[in-house]
């Protein structure tokens, strides 16, 4: 079914949510309260942009071992420890994150994907070192530096879990890892000069190895023994009311400029259309990258319309595309919005036209028992609210051409639903009803003879089924050989279904064309 060519298919991408990793994650695997290793970590970092709007990672297991570039055998352990953790789930087969959120403006609630972070190349540190980084990581957002005391890194009685790490046992065991962190480039550090506590002294990874001693120094620990024991452990400092002037143990940890300088886009809705494409020995790549922005467009709308049925629909659809017309896929493309609309027309509004059908016959059944109308209704794609029932009638309004509103009409009669059985209030209705008898009336003022309700209806279904309501010639000429079959008379003076009526809010045009519709209904009464 063809509806009239759009000049686009992009979205208002605004309102779409996008994943981004969970700072309260980050902040819990930081202080030792999940366990999980930092494969595991590094790999929930690796998917986050690869996370849909349903939680679903649009990637598979062999995608995500590769980014990772891991062993299988150490994949489907790290897969496991993330499975019994609970932050990933699997569901048929499908993996699914619960460490991702989707809030949009408040930065506290995530951890931006930063490019180095989940371009699979995230830096391989010991267990401490990770663990350090993120504490750093969930604590600030960007170049704002974490301002810590390093007795606050390590476990003494000087402060609790809550307010510090515990899983280091001495200042020289945060040291040595805070080095480690320096040399992978993963953190940058400030530490007061000896001489001007108000001068402070860069550390990176460009001049760690000239400032371990300098660092050393500054935490005190140049002297101890041993790893469990140094002078700075023994010493009884309290962290929490010590001014800053004299703070000779206070750390300024930044992030390092090469984490946060740049950011990575969400690639779900992509990689989803890849995958699904390269199943069919085609790649996305090959597609003209409008096209490419088109079919994620209708995804995301549907999404907006119908949640996660909307996500369903889209993929039935696409996949049934790829099924029926993969052959014919380079020919759409080459051709102006030609495979969104053919994606559109035959797919993805035909299964919304179900849908809209099965919650047409409850709500006109709940009317009929004089019952209260259904809150949820039951689809093949899932569960819908009213509210959802709504807005995919609107979306449906929105996308279809007169051809599929002339069928949906027809359908809803075949099932015994007229317009009076659907909720007055309920306006979304009102467009299928009233463009059928645009279509009708039309047809009938072709006929100096007329013609029942029953006729014209099956008329103008066969000029739907046909495409031919939005192709003017070909629709004058069938109507030309259906009068002439019919041994009557072609009128000269034609309404055509698809001349657009001038719109202006209370104007005298938009008064008739109601009168219009209204006049045609009593005429179309009398026609049964």
């Amino acid at each position: 079914m063809v509806a009239l060519k759009t000049s686009t298919y992009e979205t208002d991408i605004s309102d779409i949510r996008y994943a981004r990793i969970s700072r309260s994650f980050v902040s819990s695997f930081s202080k030792n309260l999940i366990d999980i290793t930092p494969t595991v970590f590094r790999m929930m970092f690796t998917v986050s942009p690869y996370v849909d709007v349903d939680r679903e990672i649009k990637l598979y297991k062999f995608q995500i071992k590769q980014r990772l570039h891991l062993t299988l055998s150490s994949f489907k352990h790290a897969l496991r420890v993330a499975i019994d953790a609970g932050i990933i789930e699997e569901k048929a087969g499908r993996l699914y994150s619960n460490v991702h959120t989707f809030e949009k403006t408040n930065k506290l609630t995530f951890i931006p994907n930063y490019e180095r972070l989940v371009d699979g190349n995230f830096p391989k540190l010991g267990r401490w070192a990770t663990r350090l980084f993120s504490y750093v990581l969930s604590s600030r957002i960007e170049n704002a530096p974490l301002r810590v005391n390093i007795e606050n890194l390590y476990d003494n009685t000087l402060h609790t879990a809550e307010n510090g790490l515990v899983y280091m046992k001495s200042a020289k065991n945060v040291v040595a890892t805070l080095i480690e962190c320096l040399k992978a480039d993963v953190i940058e550090l400030r530490i007061p000069s000896r001489d001007d506590n108000k001068k402070l002294i860069l550390i990176n990874q460009q001049n760690v190895q000239e400032h371990v001693s300098l660092l050393e120094q500054h935490v005190e620990i140049m002297n101890s023994s041993s790893v469990g024991e140094d002078s700075l452990s023994k010493k009884k400092v309290r962290t929490s009311k010590r001014k800053v002037e004299n703070d000779t143990h206070i750390l300024y940890i930044y992030l390092a400029k090469s984490v946060t300088a740049k950011t990575t886009n969400v690639k779900a809705s992509h990689t989803e259309l890849d995958n699904i494409l390269k199943e069919n020995a085609y790649e996305s790549s090959f597609l003209k990258s409008n096209t490419v922005n088109g079919i994620i467009g209708i995804k995301n709308d549907l999404y907006k319309a119908a949640n996660s049925v909307g996500l369903a629909i889209y993929k039935k659809s696409l996949l049934d595309y790829c099924k029926e017309k993969m052959a014919l896929i380079d020919v759409h493309d080459s051709e102006e919005f030609a495979l969104q609309d053919h994606l559109m027309n035959y797919y993805v509004l035909v299964s919304i036209r179900k849908i809209l059908l099965k919650a047409a016959e409850d709500i006109s059944a709940a009317g009929k028992s004089s019952l209260a109308l259904p809150n949820t209704f039951k689809t093949a794609f899932g569960s819908l609210t009213f509210s959802e029932v709504k807005k995919l009638l609107a979306y449906y309004n929105s996308k279809s051409s007169i051809n599929h509103k002339v069928v949906f009409e027809k359908e809803l009669l075949d099932l015994g639903i007229s317009q009076t059985d659907l909720p007055a209030d309920q306006t979304e209705w009102e467009p299928i009803f009233d463009e059928a008898s645009h279509v009708h009336l039309s047809i009938l003022s072709h006929f100096e003879q007329g013609l029942t309700r029953n006729e014209l209806r099956e008329i103008a279904y066969e000029l739907a089924e046909r495409t031919l309501l939005v192709q003017k010639e070909k629709y004058q000429q069938y109507l030309k050989d259906l009068v002439s079959v019919r041994s009557g008379t072609l009128k000269t003076e034609v309404q055509l279904p698809f001349s657009e009526t001038p719109k202006s809010d209370g104007n005298r045009t938009n008064r008739d064309t109601q009168y219009h519709f209204n006049m045609f209904r009593e005429i179309l009464d009398q026609r049964k």
